[in-house]
């Protein structure tokens, strides 16, 4: 599918196929007038720059500019030139690439309501963004764009509405099995990009927007109704073309995709043309022409309003795209790339390093200077072990060898100082690339010089972070129109304890929202320090029991330590567990734990009346039960609880009695007394009460001491009642 396909848009039109199309003439002019310009525009220098620098970063270090006409040129062809390239610029993208990819988002969603719902719907809404992102392979999507932002300063993200993709479901008005329909994430070059001219810094202030993209023919036809009527281009000047220059320049292939350069080929660019709301089009515009053909006008023939619905009214998001700048120019919507910057210090470097080369290359071959009737030849030197020269001794001069002159130390001291350079414009210092400056041990100063250099990257932390922001509005928006009302999703996220399945519906996911995102890795301090702070304070006990293996696992979370849920397997299995326990129970998916039985009595026909199965979930003897009481627990103190059933409560309550009563052990069996008593034996109340271990009688108090105290009254004493006064 084509990556503007009308398909992902929900927007598929249907009935005009004929060529005569009310002012077919008139939109595709306006598409075309406003495509055109770009290059009459300052955004052709734009272009001309990434190129150069995707070219710089790739190796092709020793291209020529041609001051007149602006065009790339290999170099010239010089037998005896040394051309050494030291790719510096490509250690330096990698590394900032890497430093910006580590920092996974984490989503913070606030509901403007302050209640206990709003606290549910917070949460369903962050569970859908994890899901998105998690279900897009985030990672390799932003290495991407990370990419192009680093090379040219831009990079774009597309995010859209794909109707065939997600689960396949029924569909509860035709009963066919449809797919569910799910966001997609498209990464698009800032090649394919125009803004209006009067886009001052963000694309966000863009009165209008063109995505450009060459499509082959058949995906066209698929894509559109009227696709069929869209012919082949020849090439002119789309972004193909900088890849083919590219390609001609250092791989001597003029005709890099087989066809001349103006000759008809089966593909055509595709522009689609977004418009905010004004006057004209009080829902915005979106038209797609394609070499000449208007791809969607509607029924009536009137221009397609925005694509979401949420985009006609969101000034923060107001075109489907994300813009990620490396780094903001004043003045300008585009950025700069750090690539840009290392051009002049990479071309100094590459120099010096040739001529020193060069100089070592004439070290090598010396040259030998001989008196000219000398009657030496050239081949008299042989390089051979035996060799042995002869000439004829011209007034007594020998030859002698012709030193080459050595470069000055100001010159062997350049590529030290071009290194210097490039550190200082790149912000990555001898701590980013794994060595120390001279006296420098301490593993904290080693930190706090990580630290510095990781600061040179916040400007571009800050966009990246207000990109990814935009980027999860724009997604919940997509999905809040999109959903069905009665629509429930099963999200599937990677969570800490493996693969958690969520139920989420539309009805949950609330109207007014806020969205906060940090990146995970950023904080005041470095990772050595933080984990150095938090393993003094494991020791000291201040998280619990250090031999506790949850206290264990805790702390190795916190140190970020790789491979915790191996280490901790079982536990994390146990978790699982009951966490599905607690969605089966949700989902009513639940187990026969009582068959159904005869009560006893029969009906009328003689048939027995039966107790109707009981269904639930069992807790069995093999599992951790004091694992699976703290997940019930935890649970039962969330907003989720609130909205259970009596039934599903009784049900979950009843579950961790059954784990509680593992945990309990039976009481002791009594103490039967070994007494071996015959018929012939005479047995004493003293050996009695010994034998069954209520010990032995207390002996009566002597007669002389009269009656003891009541509270000295023994428990196997017994008061004997005072007799009477005689009667007077």
């Amino acid at each position: 599918m084509a990556l503007g396909a009308v398909k992902s848009f929900g927007m598929r039109v249907l009935g005009i196929d004929d060529n005569d199309v009310p002012n077919e003439k008139k939109y595709v002019s306006l598409v075309e007038k406003h495509f055109k310009k770009r290059d009459k525009s300052v955004l052709a220098q734009y272009h001309r720059q990434w190129f150069y620098n995707i070219a710089m970063r790739r190796g092709h270090q020793w291209l020529r500019m041609n001051a007149s006409t602006g065009e790339f040129l290999p170099p010239s062809e010089d037998q005896d030139c040394v051309r050494m390239t030291i790719n510096e610029m490509l250690g330096v993208h990698t590394t900032k690439v890497a430093k910006l990819t580590r920092e996974n988002p984490v989503w913070t969603v606030s509901i403007d309501t302050e209640d206990e719902d709003s606290r549910d719907v917070a949460r369903n809404n962050e569970l859908l963004l994890k899901y998105a992102f998690q279900r897009e392979d985030i990672e390799l999507s932003r290495l991407f764009l990370l990419s192009w932002a680093v090379d040219t300063g831009n990079g774009f993200w597309k995010i859209d509405w794909d109707h065939e993709a997600g689960d396949l479901i029924e569909d509860p008005f035709t009963g066919e099995t449809v797919p569910q329909g799910d966001v997609r994430f498209i990464v698009v070059p800032p090649f394919d990009i125009t803004m209006s001219y009067n886009t001052k810094t963000r694309i966000e202030d863009a009165l209008w927007v063109i995505h450009s993209h060459e499509e082959p023919l058949e995906v066209i036809k698929e894509d559109w109704e009227r696709g069929e009527l869209v012919k082949g281009e020849t090439e002119k000047d789309h972004l193909g073309s900088y890849q083919k220059r590219l390609m001609a320049l250092v791989g001597n292939q003029s005709d890099y995709f087989g066809y001349k350069e103006n000759e008809e080929k089966d593909c055509a660019v595709v522009k689609e043309f977004y418009r905010k709301r004004c006057r004209e089009y009080p829902e915005g515009a979106y038209i797609v022409v394609a070499n000449g053909r208007w791809l969607n006008p509607t029924k009536d023939g009137k221009v397609a309003p925005l694509p979401y619905k949420h985009l006609i009214n969101d000034s923060e998001t107001p075109y489907p795209f994300l813009h990620m700048l490396d780094l903001p120019v004043s003045g300008s919507p585009w950025g700069m790339g750090t690539m840009e910057n290392l051009i002049a210090p990479q071309k100094g470097k590459n120099k010096v390093i040739s001529q020193i080369i060069e100089n070592a290359d004439n070290f090598g071959n010396i040259k030998l200077l001989a008196p000219k009737n000398s009657d030496l030849t050239k081949e008299a030197f042989d390089d051979s072990r035996n060799e042995v020269v002869e000439y004829n001794d011209t007034n007594g001069t020998p030859p002698t060898y012709l030193q080459p002159v050595g470069l000055p130390q100001h010159v062997m001291a350049q590529p030290e100082m071009f290194d210097k350079a490039m550190m200082s414009i790149s912000g990555q210092f001898e701590a980013t690339k794994g060595a120390v400056p001279t006296g420098v041990k301490s593993g904290i100063a080693i930190a706090r010089l990580q630290d510095a250099d990781d600061t040179r990257i916040n400007p571009t932390m800050i966009m990246y972070r207000s990109m990814l922001r935009k980027a999860g509005k724009h997604v919940l928006n997509l999905y809040r129109e999109f959903m069905v009302d009665d629509e429930e999703r099963v999200v599937k996220i990677l969570g800490e304890s493996g693969l958690e399945r969520h139920k989420v519906s539309k009805a949950n996911l609330g109207d007014n929202f806020t969205i906060y995102v940090d990146l995970q890795s950023q904080a005041a301090w470095s990772r050595e320090v933080k984990r150095e702070q938090i393993q003094n304070a494991y020791q000291m006990g201040l998280f619990g029991d250090p031999n506790d293996p949850k206290v264990k696992r805790r702390v190795l979370e916190s140190l970020e330590f790789g491979h915790i849920k191996n280490m901790f397997e079982e536990n994390a299995l146990d978790e699982q567990n009951a966490k599905e326990n607690i969605d089966r129970i949700e989902m009513n998916d639940l187990d026969e734990v009582v068959p159904a039985e005869p009560r006893g009595i029969n009906d009328l026909t003689g048939q027995p009346i039966m107790n109707p199965p009981v269904y639930g979930i069992k807790a069995e003897p093999w599992q951790d039960h004091e694992e699976h009481l703290r997940v019930y627990s935890n649970f039962r103190k969330g907003p989720r609880w609130k909205k259970w059933t009596p039934e599903m409560k009784a049900m979950l309550n009843q579950l961790a009695e059954e784990h509680a009563k593992f945990l309990t052990p039976p009481p002791p069996p009594p103490i039967q007394p070994n007494v071996n008593i015959s018929a012939k034996t005479e047995i004493s109340p003293d050996v009695l009460l010994r034998a069954t271990g209520l010990g032995s009688p207390t002996p009566p108090p002597p007669e002389s001491e009269g009656l003891p105290e009541p509270n000295e009254i023994g428990a196997n004493q017994r008061m004997e009642p005072t007799p009477a006064p005689p009667m007077m």
